[in-house]
Order: structure tokens, then C-alpha cells, then sequence
């Protein structure tokens, strides 16, 4: 309104050197309403910079396409980092950096805003909102940094790493050895910088070598042959299985903010593309720590025979027992799962019990958590509508079981079906699900299976995306 017109007035003439940012300025005229097109154009006379909160990445694109307004394009803010969150931020970054007008945004916030406590037991936690005698509390809504309390890295950060790293690698041909290293600094030479490579297939390390990266200008590119010293048998290894070219970008030298050998950045580059399907199986082995299968001292598992395993039903239609080798491996049975952890982006755990106050509406309205609570997704009921065939045997390769559950929910809302096939394959039992959701279910947590293990397989290794934890839309 006009007293903001005139306020953002006399900052401008008592210290024209700095610009104005006022994001209500950029919403419709009244209230919260959601950004448009027309909105983010209001507000010229208190605002310099266009700077919506949250806004939806469609927006970005549609105004960065359409707009002939020169302010800028900076989000106040647009990315939460409260627990374990911050996803779509690639999604962000790949509009961001296609458009010239879009200059990124803030994320909220770096540090998660809580302090050391000792309890009557004399054991340390964090404490936060409402752990001072502090009434009215935002409970624990300012943990929402980065990185924890201490400074220690949350998951998230490697993915901001990342997304801000300084250098960006392109390769038409990378078995070539040939790479196009792009420069994003603004103003000053990439100089004192290392780079260096490694050639892995199926995880294993074949090649490596580094060389000094050329003091780049800002913004420029530089080719650069990486001149790989191949043998015959590591170009056949290479063609064989999965290989990728890892490149990192490290400093020299110490600077007066990092040590020497500190990581600006990293890139892979696929060489030859995973071919195979995944076609493991009960044969291959199950290493169990603590049973003589080489866990932790890099020997394979000892394996298990095609024909050495056993499953069993129980009366629900559900898988209660795999044995390998005569070893059990499930404690729980094997059943449909339309449920993960909620993060705090989900929902607020602390808020459940305040969502029906009116002062609190804020924290829980459009918060997926509760639907799904509301919905009773935490726990599945099952009932057995159809069972045909023999459960399938190591000797009997053509025996097949097939299950249909119906399966409602705790709060009693209709889910669908769940259909199991269970046959035997060449190297161990084989099984197909089908998830028929019904339609009327909201936006679901997760659907998959879930059993519990016995004790022995608390530790997991993988080949694929990590090490840092991932999530679908951060990875």
C-alpha cells in the first residue's frame, strides 16, 4: 500500500547503494493468496527485486519466459530445511541456471536453533522451543538448518554441495578422455585447484591420474585431456560391465577458509552404461554377520545351493519363512506397506496433539502427515480373499502360489488389493506383486513390502547412488 510506497521512498534517498526487498509487495493485493503471473509484476515502487516465498517451479519458468519486468528474481525463501528435507532442489537449480533473470533464492535456514541440556539422568540433548518453561512455543519449528546445532552436516548438505559446486563437466565422448570443464565463478580465475579422475567398473578401480586445472576465467570453459593409459584388459573390463570417469575438483594449497585438499566439487561421467538386469537371488548367498560368511573381512558370502532354500506361508496368505541353508531369515512375515517415517516437512510431530487449535492452524494445514494419519496408512488390515496353486519348492520348478488380499486400513478406508505370485526361478524362488490402489486414496507416503530380518543383517552395502542418504526427490 501507500505507506510502504513512501517508506520504501525515503530508504531509496537516505541510501540510494542499497536495494529494497519487501515480498509482500509481490502478492495479490490482500491476504496470502498463491503468486501469479500478474502479482509478481505489483509492487515496483517498495520493491527492487521480485521475491516471491515457496513460489512452484512452474512459475519461475512462466515468468522467466514471458516477463519484460528487469528486477530480478531472488526467492526470499524456497526450500525448508527442517529434518530430512530440502527435495526438488535440483528441480530448482536446472530452471534457475537456464534463464538469465532467475538469480536463485535463500534457503531457510543454515543452523538448526537449539542448545545443549543435561536431564536427571546426566545425559546431553537438544534443547529447543518449549524446553525452557516457554509458553506459547513453536516447539521444535527452528530446527529447520542445514546443518545440526553443532555444526554437523545434515544428509542434505552433500546435496547443496553439489548443486553450488563452482566447475561444471561436459563430455560428448568421455572414453576419449576429452572434457569440457565449465567455470560458474563470477569473478575471480579458477587457479590452485586440482583435478583429478578415476575409472571404476562395477565399483572397482581401474585408472586414476590428476592434473592442474588451468586458471579458467569466470564464466569461460577450457578442453581438457585427461590422456587415459589403457590396457587391453582394463578397456575390456571397462566394456564388459558398468563404468563410469569420477572427476574431483580439490585446492592446492590452504586458503584462509579451507585446508589444502579441501573438495570444491565432483562430476561423473558414464563411460558404458549398466546393461544387465538384475538377476541375483538366494543363490548368490545372504551374508549374516557373526555366521562364518566373510562380513566385514571382504570375502564373498559362502553361497547357498539353487536348490537349498524353503519358503512358508502363513494362514493370513502372507510369506512367515525364507530359509537359505537352513538358516532363517525373516522374523516377521512379508506384507504390504503404504508407510514411511513422515519428515518434519510432512508434518510436525510435536504438533499432533495442538491441530485442532485455532492458533496453531499454521503448523498443520496442508500437511500431508495428517492425512495420512487421518487415513490410517501407519497400519493395513488384510483379508484373504483367494489362494491357488502349491507354494513353490526347490524341487518342484513348476509350482506357483498365487494370493489376493483386500486391504483396508486402521481407520477403516478402503485400499485396494494386493496380488502375489510366487513360482520358482533358476536361482532361487521368484516373485511378482501388483499394487491395486484405490483411486480415493490421498498422496501415499510409500508403497512397497516390508518384513523384519533376525538378528545378524543389521548392516547393509549397495551398489548404486549414495554414500549420503537419498531420498526420491533429492538425489
Amino acid at each position: 500500500g501507500p505507506n510502504h510506497d513512501a517508506l520504501a521512498a525515503w530508504l531509496r534517498s537516505f541510501d540510494p547503494t542499497r536495494p529494497t526487498h519487501y515480498e509482500g509487495a509481490v502478492r495479490p493485493e490482500y491476504g496470502q493468496m498463491p503468486y501469479t503471473l500478474e502479482s509478481l509484476q505489483r509492487g515496483r515502487a517498495a520493491t527492487d527485486i521480485i521475491c516471491p516465498m515457496y513460489p512452484p517451479i512452474d512459475i519461475l519458468e512462466n515468468w522467466a519466459t514471458t516477463t519484460n519486468d528487469d528486477r530480478p528474481f531472488i526467492m526470499c525463501e524456497y526450500s525448508h530445511a527442517m529434518g530430512n528435507s530440502n527435495g526438488s532442489l535440483a528441480e530448482y537449480w536446472a530452471v534457475i541456471e537456464k534463464y538469465p533473470g532467475l538469480q536463485g533464492g535463500f534457503i531457510w535456514d543454515w543452523v538448526d536453533q537449539a542448545r545443549v541440556a543435561t536431564n536427571d539422568r546426566g545425559e546431553e540433548y537438544w534443547a529447543y522451543g518449549g524446553d525452557f518453561g516457554d509458553s506459547p512455543s513453536d516447539l521444535d519449528f527452528i530446527n529447520n538448518g542445514l546443518v545440526f546445532a553443532d555444526r554437523s552436516p545434515k544428509p542434505v548438505l552433500a546435496e547443496v554441495a553439489r548443486l553450488f559446486q563452482p566447475f561444471k563437466v561436459e563430455s560428448t565422448h568421455p572414453l576419449t578422455g576429452k572434457v569440457t570443464v565449465t567455470s560458474r565463478m563470477n569473478f575471480r580465475p579458477a587457479d590452485g585447484i586440482e583435478l583429478s579422475w578415476e575409472i571404476m567398473a562395477d565399483g572397482q578401480s581401474l585408472l586414476c591420474g590428476s592434473l592442474p586445472l588451468p586458471a579458467i576465467a569466470p564464466g569461460a570453459s577450457c578442453e581438457m585431456d585427461l590422456s587415459f593409459a589403457w590396457t587391453a584388459d582394463q578397456r575390456m573390463r571397462i566394456l564388459a560391465g558398468e563404468s563410469v570417469l569420477n572427476l574431483e575438483f580439490r585446492l592446492r594449497e590452504a586458503t584462509a577458509w579451507a585446508e589444502a585438499g579441501h573438495r570444491l566439487g565432483w562430476e561423473q561421467l558414464v563411460l558404458n552404461p549398466l546393461q544387465a538386469s538384475l538377476t541375483g537371488g538366494l543363490a548368490d548367498g545372504l551374508p549374516v554377520r557373526g555366521m562364518g560368511t566373510g562380513m566385514g573381512t571382504g570375502k564373498p558370502p559362502l553361497p547357498a545351493s539353487p536348490h537349498d532354500w524353503s519358503l512358508g506361508f502363513n494362514d493370513d496368505g502372507f510369506l512367515a519363512s525364507l530359509q537359505t541353508k537352513r538358516q532363517e531369515i525373516l522374523a516377521a512375515p512379508l506384507v504390504m506397506n503404504l508407510w514411511r517415517a513422515p519428515t518434519e516437512n510432512d508434518g510436525l510431530k510435536n504438533f499432533i496433539g495442538l491441530r485442532d487449535m485455532p492458533e496453531f492452524v499454521f503448523y498443520v494445514e496442508n500437511k500431508v502427515m495428517f492425512e495420512w494419519l487421518d487415513h490410517g496408512l501407519d497400519e493395513l488390515r488384510f483379508s484373504l480373499e483367494q489362494r491357488e496353486g502349491d507354494v513353490p519348492r526347490a524341487d518342484q520348478p513348476a509350482a506357483c502360489l498365487q494370493l489376493s488380499h483386500r486391504v483396508t486400513s486402521r481407520t477403516g478406508h478402503q485400499c485396494g488389493f494386493f496380488h502375489q505370485t510366487w513360482s520358482t526361478g533358476l536361482r532361487g524362488p521368484r516373485a511378482s506383486f501388483i499394487f491395486d490402489l484405490d483411486p480415493a486414496l490421498p498422496e501415499l507416503p510409500r508403497v512397497g513390502l516390508a518384513c523384519a530380518l533376525v538378528p545378524g543383517y543389521e548392516q547393509v552395502s549397495w551398489y548404486g547412488l549414495g554414500p549420503e542418504e537419498g531420498y526420491a526427490d533429492r538425489k
